[in-house]
């Protein structure tokens, strides 16, 4: 897959960054390039004002591999399509190749994906160009920048990325203290030629860090199959959020649980009987939700901490 980047003057000076173990060319295997626009504000590629809706999806993730905030890094993520997204985490996507299905409707339930299908990327018409960014911004901290992007080897798909590949200006770097618990995000909209930029305050709000409490982490996890598996974390108890759980195994097999928040969730006895002996992998995030509207459609944006961590699986 190829990354083009088109990050253009947004306002501030942007110089390029340079790569880091978070870097996208560990996940994406193509080459990458820029490309130089100085149009104040961003472009359009296409005129959306005759498209009844666009549906547009955001992520900005917090990840602690094993839950240790020293390895913490950020995620940041997001796109705009004539159509609806078919996962919440858009970033695991272009940045991770990972494709999670949405988990399911019905709290304290969970569901066995076998393995996932591929993202499913589409028509390129399905793909909208709006601008140059989208940012959030908490009070007092930096802000997240998602910087254009075209994500495709035969099309090139528009999608907004903040990252510290080869040829992302550093405004587009992802600052792990942009990332803030709980509070909310500033949202600014950058629509390019199609509308005035949009500014919403308090727009999208935060979550509180998780910890996962069982399994103890910074030795092997293991799991049985054939047994129930407890899950216990520290809770945040607020309805609006929502607990999601994920193991998988090396084949890429999944289970995904949609929990409340209340700190505890049990997996009865052959929960897991699907998932493969030997290695695997699971994530515990706690994630909120939210819908802004803006001119020509409605933004679903999603904040969430995810730790994760290796399993073996017997």
């Amino acid at each position: 897959m190829q990354l083009v980047i088109g990050c253009r003057d947004h306002g501030p000076t942007m110089n390029r960054g340079s790569a880091d173990e978070h870097s996208t060319t560990d996940t994406q295997g193509g080459d990458f390039e820029t490309t130089e626009d100085t149009t104040q504000g961003g472009s359009s590629s296409m005129d959306v004002s005759g498209l009844p809706r666009i549906d547009g999806l955001l992520t900005f993730t917090r990840y602690e591999p094993e839950g240790d905030p020293e390895r913490a890094f950020v995620g940041l993520a997001g796109a705009w399509r004539n159509d609806e997204f078919p996962t919440d985490d858009l970033y695991a996507v272009v940045a991770l190749e990972q494709t999670f299905p949405s988990p399911p409707e019905l709290l304290d339930s969970f569901e066995n994906n076998h393995i996932p299908m591929p993202f499913e990327w589409g028509d390129a018409k399905q793909w909208v160009e709006l601008g140059n960014a989208v940012k959030l911004t908490a009070s007092g901290a930096p802000a997240g920048l998602a910087c254009l992007s075209r994500v495709g080897t035969l099309h090139k798909f528009p999608v907004y990325l903040a990252s510290q590949a080869p040829g992302f200006d550093s405004a587009c770097a992802p600052r792990l203290d942009a990332w803030v618990e709980s509070g909310s995000y500033e949202l600014v909209l950058y629509g390019g030629d199609v509308f005035d930029n949009v500014v919403q305050p308090d727009a999208v709000p935060g979550v509180a860090r998780i910890e996962v409490l069982v399994p103890a982490l910074g030795s092997d996890v293991t799991i049985d199959r054939e047994l129930e598996l407890e899950l216990a974390w520290s809770s945040d108890d607020d309805d609006q959020d929502r607990v999601v759980f994920r193991a998988w195994d090396q084949y890429g097999s999944m289970v995904t649980a949609n929990v409340h928040d209340d700190g505890n969730f049990v997996f009865p006895l052959g929960a897991l009987a699907e998932l493969s002996p030997g290695p695997g992998w699971f994530s515990l995030a706690r994630e909120r939700s939210e819908d802004v509207g803006f001119p020509h459609g409605m933004l679903r944006a999603v904040v969430r901490h995810e730790v994760r961590a290796k399993l073996e699986i017997f």
